[in-house]
């Protein structure tokens, strides 16, 4: 599987991972995600940063430091206090920690404002990228503007949709984008939406990186 994912990302296809619930499919694909990361620590001598609920899967590695959002929040809250809100501090402080580490963080809505202020200031450099974000949606939930956004009215006559926010980081930063249960999708529009999105690798004029 992983010689597989390896050659899809390489080509930029995207791939379907078919299999009965419970054999570790999203665990088989946030694992080679990570390994894709740490080969790009280990290639610039740094140490990854995996920052996702379930840290247990990233322990098996001395090359890995493995924490929670929460610490993340922590982490970033700390620097903000030490530079008494400073922005220009706060942009050098996080300058001089991606000069020794790289960042693979898990998507979830509690860190995206977070993610956002690092993908947007801290884009991938001529050496690489400085993070990675795996997202992972679960589409038997998902009704379509949960895909695309929410459509709003501006000053122009037409319609824009406002991306989620995982989009619009998919759009600064490499990173990984994981639909799980594609085949259990009955709702036909949310299946449409989610094809499209894998096929035109955009969601709402957002291109991904």
């Amino acid at each position: 599987v992983y010689n597989r994912l390896d050659v899809a990302y390489k080509t930029g296809v995207a791939v379907i991972l078919l299999g009965p619930p419970g054999v570790g499919k999203s665990t088989v694909v946030r694992e080679w995600a990570i390994d894709i990361a740490l080969q790009e620590a280990k290639k610039r001598g740094k140490q990854l940063q995996v920052i996702a609920p379930a840290t247990e899967v990233t322990k098996q590695e001395h090359k890995i430091i493995a924490k929670t959002p929460h610490a993340l929040k922590k982490w970033y809250t700390g620097i903000y206090k030490k530079a008494h809100g400073d922005k220009d501090q706060i942009l050098q402080d996080i300058k001089g920690y991606f000069k020794s580490h790289i960042m693979f963080v898990e998507y979830s809505d509690d860190i995206a404002n977070i993610l956002y202020f690092l993908a947007s200031h801290f884009p991938p450099g001529k050496d690489g990228p400085n993070i990675y974000v795996f997202v992972d949606i679960r589409l038997s939930y998902m009704e379509p503007t949960d895909l695309l956004g929410i459509p709003r009215a501006g000053k122009k006559p037409y319609v824009v949709y406002t991306p989620p926010s995982w989009a619009k980081i998919l759009s600064l930063t490499p990173g990984f984008l994981f639909l799980d249960e594609i085949t259990n999708v009955h709702n036909l529009d949310t299946l449409s939406t989610a094809y499209q999105i894998l096929l035109e690798k955009r969601v709402s004029g957002v291109v991904f990186y």
